[in-house]
């Protein structure tokens, strides 16, 4: 009977270990997936390289897999939320990368006078 018990713990233990084991999940953590995927973009804007050369070059530079790539994105897009929120956070990242417009620093232009009396020069 004791053995039983312990026979039941025991293979509870090793179903679980292979339920966790099995479970999908995503090989690239997404912060890095966000600046790989804009990076792609930015490439995509400024080079005359096909997509897939681009791809390679990216990759390289952040020392990430195709097959890694792949099994990433294709995770991602089999949960449209999950998909959405990283596409947002890429976009996020994107705008951050653009240089902000110059606007004039209103604290150094001179003040000018707007009376009707008087000739603005």
């Amino acid at each position: 009977m004791r053995y039983k018990k312990y026979l039941i713990i025991l293979l509870s233990l090793f179903i679980l270990i292979i339920f966790l084991n099995c479970t999908e999940s995503i090989p690239i953590e997404e912060k890095k997936l966000v600046k790989v995927y804009a990076e792609m973009v930015i490439m995509q804007d400024s080079t005359t390289l096909s997509a897939i050369d681009i791809q390679k070059k990216v990759l390289s530079r952040f020392n990430i897999s195709t097959s890694d790539y792949e099994k990433s994105v294709d995770y991602l897009s089999k949960y449209p939320e999950r998909w959405q929120n990283f596409y947002d956070s890429v976009i996020v990242y994107l705008q951050k990368q653009e240089p902000l417009p110059k606007t004039p620093d209103e604290k150094i232009l001179p003040k000018r006078l707007l009376s009707p009396d008087k000739k603005n020069l």
